[in-house]
């Protein structure tokens, strides 16, 4: 087992070294490009390079960097799959996809930007590689036993890079193809769409109050479609009626249009729920105490403001939530 992880380890960082040379060619010929053709544009690159939900959070610095320098050539760092965000987004000049955080910090090193926004918090570690990323000027005191103290994820991350926080709410950019690869699916009916699964268990929610709840919504609500995103499914188990399982059928900006287009998303903290703050969708979340953080609050702008969202929280973890709360909240939601 040992020596499978220690060959595993190894080849990732080969990979990770031939991404790093590859995407250094295609950094030179960019600036060689802007050099003689755009009269030497500042090169900003941003950069957040995991998670979903994160990358989503911060899309605003984007266009607030956008705003603030309109003639840069803006650059956006990310792991490669999670390019398809940053592809879409029309602020952004070029997507830097890597292979994990390590390589990002190859490009640190190499000091070949004209300005730097690194919106990680020091010490994120890279479990491919079993590096810490190290910043130069640290993370202005924000640390993982304290990060959440700042406020909203955006407010984290952006003290973290010591920037000033946009005050513009996150956005998904879905262009009508996007649209167009869901018409394959039965969405005719109305639906809602849940995410039951975070990447942390203390987040969660118990497939028992799941199913309970989507057993007493199929019988209040017996017209609307129940929809399942994420990787994988926790409960197609054949036990509910009008239940669609698309759990790793679609891609994270399908995943988008899908939860855009549904009557309510209803989900853990995690990445979709971030996409459904984005999309401005009806939604129901469930929060508990997440580590030493017993009221947090991760999402800025339409979660934060709207009175179309209800965030359900728990003093212990998310899964205390009890099954009568959350469907109460979900059909007042979907009735209003």
């Amino acid at each position: 087992m040992l020596t499978d992880q220690f060959v595993k380890k190894k080849i990732h960082m080969a990979g990770v070294g031939l991404s790093c040379v590859i995407n250094l060619l295609k950094i030179f010929l960019i600036k060689i490009f802007l050099g003689i053709i755009k009269n030497n544009n500042k090169i900003i690159v941003i950069s957040k390079v995991i998670h979903l939900g994160d990358i989503v959070a911060c899309e605003p610095v984007a266009e607030q960097y956008r705003i603030k320098y309109p003639e840069a050539f803006i650059i956006w760092c990310v792991e490669k799959k999670y390019r398809e965000l940053i592809d879409s987004n029309p602020v952004i000049d070029y997507t830097l996809a890597v292979k994990c955080t390590t390589e990002w910090l190859l490009f640190v090193k190499l000091n070949i930007f004209d300005s730097v926004v690194d919106l990680h918090i020091e010490n994120r570690f890279c479990h491919l590689c079993g590096i810490f990323l190290k910043k130069k000027d640290g993370s202005n005191g924000v640390d993982f036993d304290n990060y959440y103290h700042s406020g909203s994820l955006i407010n984290v991350f952006c003290k973290a890079a010591n920037i000033d926080v946009p005050m513009i709410a996150p956005k998904v950019y879905i262009n009508r193809k996007v649209y167009d690869g869901l018409e394959k699916y039965d969405l005719s009916d109305p639906y809602v769409v849940i995410h039951c699964l975070s990447n942390e268990s203390c987040r969660d929610w118990t497939i028992k109050k799941w199913r309970e709840l989507l057993r007493r919504f199929n019988a209040r609500k017996p017209d609307i479609k129940i929809v399942e995103v994420g990787l994988s499914p926790l409960l197609n188990d054949g036990s509910l009626r009008h239940y669609l399982d698309l759990c790793g059928e679609l891609s994270i900006l399908e995943t988008a249009a899908l939860i855009k287009r549904g009557s309510v998303f209803i989900g853990v903290d995690s990445g979709p729920a971030h996409l459904a703050n984005a999309v401005d969708s009806r939604s129901v979340i469930l929060l508990g105490k997440y580590r030493s953080f017993k009221r947090y609050m991760p999402y800025a702008g339409f979660f934060d403001k709207s009175d179309l969202v209800r965030i359900l929280r728990s003093d212990g973890p998310a899964a205390d939530l009890s099954v009568d709360a959350v469907l109460g909240e979900l059909i007042n939601i979907l009735d209003a």
